[in-house]
This record gives structure tokens, C-alpha cells and sequence, in this order.
């Protein structure tokens, strides 16, 4: 635990890195008052895999700071902001969107390996296929379904989690903190178990979760806006809704099935540890 708190710890530190140095690059390249709020088209579709969009900037990107890019010193990075965009960035404990980006008249085709945001303006990184594209273009963005549809069961399994705390009794525990990526897949509350409680805990979870899915309850967002600021209040699983930036599916039918894999409690932190399988 002491090895992932300290693993978890680095990953938040190279992400803000990560952003404030793609950030910095824009500023630097443009004027920081140009740089519009993206509109957040995920917001109102989970499974909306393609959109169209209009190029609004481009700028090359800092090769040493880039997640998932090659090793390959002939590879050029750039970061694309667009209008619009159905690329979820990193953030709220979840990955960002993979993808691409082709222009709708030539064919010329970005491939997106990164998403971040600041300001409420959207930075898609990557490298282009061969010819680049310009500011002006409009392009068609596809992003990684299977990788989108994934992302979402995670997340909204972690709000389903939260219900059924509240369900089994533990209305005192309050979540703080949550890790959706599929490598590691977590909610943190402050509070504690009793030692004694965990075991018995995991197997009433996994029940109250199991009916969840059975049931089939209905995802509702209320969602006035798509720019980023507006209040955005997700339910899922629940009638309690939380402000939440994430994507989400549509009906707890599609979660899955939620295993409890671990419940550690130390120093008035609770963490909770669960998998999904089909």
C-alpha cells in the first residue's frame, strides 16, 4: 500500500506537470487571452465515438513530457485545440480519450495519444500520420471506443459504490477521492472500518452492487451546460447526485460485474479497491 500511495503520488505530480507544461507551450504560441473554452460534446454522449470539429490552433508539444509517445527522436508531437470535442481529458480520477483526428477533405490524419485541459480549453497531443493539417480545417474526431466504453463502467462503478455504502449502513463515510484507471481502480472516504467489519463489508457490497445491475436504474445528468463551468450533477445508481465531469453509461445494466478486492482503513482513510469483469 505504502509502494501505491507513493506510485499514485508521482502519477499526480507528472500530470500536472504534463498539463501546466502543454499550457505554458500555448501561451507561449499564442496569446493567452485567445485561447477559447472548449465545447465538451462527451458531455451529452457517452457513445458518441465520432464528431466533426474546427481546428482552432496548433503548436508543437514537448516530446519529453508526452504519455504513451514513442521513443522515436523523428517523431514530432504537436497539441491541436479544436472548437469542439468528444475526447474526454484526463482528470476526476479518469484517463483521457485515444484517438484520431482526420481532415474531413484531404484524409490527413492526427493521431491523438493524450488529452488534457486547463482553463476550460481541451489540448488534444499527438503526431500527425505523414501531411499536417492547418488551423481552419475541419476534421472528423474518432476516439477508442472499447478504451471510452471502459473508462465509464470504471467511473460509474466508483458512483455506484459510493450508493452502496450509503445502502449498507455507512452514511458516515464520505468520499474524497477516486481512481478510475483500469490498472488501478479505487475510491477513497474519510472514515474508518473496524477490522472486523471488512470481510462482511466486501460480501454485502458485491450483493447491493449485484442488485444494481439487476435492476437496470437509469443514469440521469443534469447537465445545463456544455462549456466546462456549468454545474454538471451526475447520478448513477442513486437518487443522490455528485458534480462530476466524467463520462458515464446509460443504465447500471451495463456496469458489469463489481468485485471487491480489497478494503484497507488506516489513519481515517478508507479505501476501497474493486474490479470489473463482463
Amino acid at each position: 500500500d505504502h509502494l501505491k500511495a507513493g506510485a499514485d503520488a508521482i502519477v499526480n505530480a507528472l500530470d500536472e506537470i504534463l498539463v501546466e507544461r502543454i499550457y505554458t507551450r500555448a501561451n507561449n504560441c499564442l496569446d493567452a487571452e485567445s485561447l477559447p473554452e472548449t465545447q465538451r460534446i462527451y458531455f451529452e454522449d457517452t457513445y458518441m465515438f465520432a464528431n466533426e470539429a474546427t481546428v482552432l490552433n496548433i503548436f508543437k508539444a514537448d516530446k519529453n513530457f508526452i504519455k504513451n509517445g514513442s521513443n522515436d527522436d523523428e517523431i514530432d508531437y504537436y497539441t491541436v485545440v479544436t472548437a469542439q470535442t468528444i475526447f474526454h481529458p484526463q482528470g476526476g480520477g479518469q484517463p483521457s480519450d485515444e484517438g484520431t483526428m482526420q481532415c474531413v477533405s484531404s484524409g490527413v490524419c492526427f493521431v491523438v495519444i493524450t488529452v488534457t485541459s486547463n482553463n476550460g480549453t481541451i489540448f488534444h497531443t499527438g503526431y500527425f500520420n505523414g501531411e499536417h493539417f492547418l488551423k481552419g480545417t475541419r476534421v472528423k474526431q474518432v476516439i477508442d471506443a472499447k478504451k471510452r466504453s471502459l473508462h465509464a463502467r470504471l467511473h460509474s462503478a466508483g458512483h455506484c459504490l459510493d450508493a452502496a455504502l450509503v445502502q449498507a449502513g455507512y452514511t458516515d463515510l464520505k468520499p474524497t477521492k477516486g481512481c478510475h484507471f483500469p490498472t488501478m481502480t479505487y475510491v477513497e472516504y474519510e472514515g474508518k472500518v473496524p477490522a472486523d467489519e471488512k470481510e462482511k463489508l466486501m460480501a454485502q457490497l458485491e450483493e447491493i452492487l449485484d442488485k444494481m445491475v439487476q435492476e437496470g436504474i437509469p443514469t440521469r445528468i443534469n447537465n445545463p451546460g456544455i462549456d466546462g463551468k456549468s454545474s454538471r450533477i451526475v447520478y448513477v445508481g442513486s437518487e443522490e447526485g455528485c458534480p462530476c465531469g466524467g463520462t458515464h453509461i446509460n443504465n447500471t445494466n451495463q456496469l458489469g460485474k463489481v468485485s471487491i478486492r480489497k478494503i484497507s482503513s488506516k489513519k481515517g482513510v478508507v479505501k476501497i479497491s474493486y474490479t470489473l469483469s463482463d
